[in-house]
């Protein structure tokens, strides 16, 4: 059964016309008529006795019209529920985001939202795999490149240079590379699995082409303790190695690398309260402290 059918009839039973019915529900009457006559047809009772004084209910019209005010009262504290929860800033926001940026730089960041919107739960998936936002999997997704999922719906939000790094310990043994050619000489820390195709890894296999891989790891926070014990150069996200004392920049006018971030969510989600709420917050400091196309990242922005 439509509810729509039950809502003209309702209509109808209320006005006790077609034509009243008709003005209240803002449609022609001859539409009126047709939707009461197919519910009439779908339930196989005559649900108005149709008199020159107007419509009557049948006994089985009583029956209906008492069940579907139930019916309508039931859905109206649906849609009042659900009103309301869109309106609050409050419940559970799944947020996915890749490691570095989402450790790094999100996930300290959460108590200051956390002030703002009480309410809100903020569930924080980080992973180098790529969560399907557009199939449900989380609510919103930090992403480093390009989105490439015409489903979402958001906005470039910074763009982050990447550079080479080293630790002291490591130049003072082997000395600072003086160019690309130079790079062949030295032990360089790879990426794996899922980085092994990130821009970075592949333009540092690329111009370091002979040098000793003493490495390759999968995860960014791994490479960075493995060029922080000596081991090697790396290349890293300059919010990382520019605010960690123990590495060294290496041939920052060279090696440069600029990445977007996105931030993005599906369309019927941007307009509730609790993940619009988490989107400006997370805007607005992507403004405030991260580098946006052309400018550099410096030490005290993060």
């Amino acid at each position: 059964m439509d509810w729509d059918d039950l809502r003209f009839f309702n209509a109808i039973a209320t006005a006790g016309s077609v034509a009243r019915a008709a003005q209240t529900l803002g449609v022609a009457q001859p539409t009126v008529t047709r939707r009461v006559r197919d519910l009439e047809q779908k339930l196989g009772a005559r649900l108005f006795d149709r008199l020159t004084s107007g419509y009557r209910m049948t006994e089985a019209g009583v029956r209906v019209f008492t069940k579907s005010v139930e019916v309508a009262r039931i859905m109206r504290s649906i849609a009042d529920d659900v009103a309301g929860q869109e309106a609050d800033v409050a419940g559970a926001v799944c947020i996915t985001a890749s490691e570095g940026i989402g450790a790094s730089w999100l996930a300290p960041r959460l108590g200051a939202l956390r002030a703002q919107h009480p309410a809100l739960v903020i569930n924080l998936e980080l992973s180098t795999l790529t969560r399907d936002v557009a199939a449900g999997d989380a609510d919103v997704a930090l992403r480093m490149g390009e989105p490439g999922d015409d489903a979402l719906v958001g906005r470039r939000i910074a763009t982050i240079p990447f550079c080479l790094y080293a630790a002291r310990g490591y130049l003072a043994a082997h000395g600072a590379p003086r160019d690309f050619e130079d790079l062949r000489r030295h032990h360089i820390i790879e990426s794996s699995g899922r980085l092994e195709h990130v821009p970075q890894a592949r333009l540092l296999r690329d111009i370091a082409n002979g040098a000793v891989t003493v490495a390759a790891l999968d995860n960014i926070f791994a490479q960075t303790a493995v060029a922080k014990a000596g081991a090697g150069l790396v290349g890293l996200p300059c919010y990382l190695g520019k605010n960690d004392p123990d590495l060294t920049p290496i041939l920052e006018n060279d090696f440069r690398i600029e990445l977007p971030v996105w931030l993005l969510t599906r369309p019927d989600l941007r307009s509730t309260a609790r993940v619009r709420a988490v989107l400006d917050f997370i805007v607005a400091e992507a403004l405030r402290t991260l580098p946006q196309p052309g400018q550099f990242l410096m030490r005290e922005a993060v």
